[in-house]
């Protein structure tokens, strides 16, 4: 049986617009610091991993200059919002996995939070592909690798979704599976390093009909979290265009925005595609440093169990 939430956890979750474990640190802060990178956010020094993102991205570069191929149209419509909601989850992804060396098993609050970031996942692209993306530090290395997706999309709008998250001292594994109305039904966690794992009922699911039991209450209280992640450099992100870029091994057509040039003259430039799961292909700083990138897709895996999370 699972433990009784206290009534004053309860209430935390009332607050509108707070988001108790995932306090955003958008790439604002890398910008406004003169393009310091994310030093502030995870830090830097002899430990960090130094990957071979430079010569990786001059291959790109290479590969770019070639003749693009001449790609059909998107098979998914999108909207603006779409991508900066692909955004904040991002943040939100970076954000838990800082969170999981001070996580206490067991920990509800931040279990729910953490199944709560299914609603910024939108709806199920390619059911059981997953996409790869890695995270980039100031000085080019590599500290968080994401693997994310749908598992299922079953046909009465229930859903389960994964996210495997390595970086450089915590790596992870959930599972949540999603009702019709897109609220957390369970969640099960794996600690990759320790092999601890653990499976129950989210809060959500357990909200009596008439008091939130319905999803309005989930869905308006995400609302009121997404639009409080939203900084002024997301907010002042706009559509450019569409182009074709080289993202995840493969030629993709790609929605391109970017942002208003902050006080030091820094734009932070992104492209995104409603036809991959999670929607990022790329982030990067006008002057060419990437801060994150699809680098592959891969196979999410069949729905697990407790006993075999991996």
């Amino acid at each position: 049986m699972e433990p009784a939430i206290e009534p004053e956890r309860n209430r935390i979750f009332g607050i509108p617009g707070t988001l108790i474990f995932f306090i955003i640190l958008p790439w604002i802060l890398v910008l406004a610091s003169g393009c310091a990178g994310l030093r502030g956010v995870i830090g830097t020094g002899d430990e960090a991993v130094e990957s071979e993102a430079a010569s990786e991205l001059a291959m790109v570069g290479r590969v770019e200059e070639e003749e693009k191929p001449e790609l059909p149209p998107f098979r998914n419509q999108y909207i603006r919002e779409d991508f900066i909601r692909a955004l904040v989850q991002l943040d939100e992804i970076r954000e838990s996995t800082e969170y999981f060396d001070q996580y206490m098993w067991g920990d509800q609050l931040f279990e729910d939070s953490l199944a709560s970031i299914t609603w910024l996942a939108g709806e199920p692209v390619s059911p059981g592909q997953g996409v790869l993306l890695v995270m980039y530090d100031d000085r080019g290395g590599e500290y968080l690798r994401i693997k994310k997706g749908w598992i299922e999309d079953q046909p009465g709008g229930e859903g389960w979704w994964k996210m495997e998250v390595k970086s450089r001292g915590e790596n992870f594994a959930c599972e949540v599976k999603v009702d019709a109305k897109g609220v957390p039904q369970m969640i099960r966690v794996k600690d990759l390093d320790s092999g601890e794992k653990l499976e129950r009922t989210t809060f959500y699911a357990q909200m009596p009909e008439g008091e939130g039991g319905d999803g309005e209450w989930f869905q308006n209280i995400r609302r009121e979290e997404y639009l409080a992640g939203i900084t002024p450099l997301y907010a002042g992100m706009e559509i450019t265009g569409e182009e074709v870029i080289m993202a995840g091994g493969r030629w993709l057509r790609a929605v391109r925005m970017e942002s208003a040039p902050v006080p030091n003259g820094a734009v932070l430039e992104a492209w995104f595609s409603p036809d991959v799961s999670g929607k990022v292909l790329r982030i990067a700083l006008r002057e060419g440093r990437v801060i994150a990138e699809l680098t592959g897709f891969s196979e999410i895996g069949k729905k697990l169990n407790a006993a075999s999370i991996r």
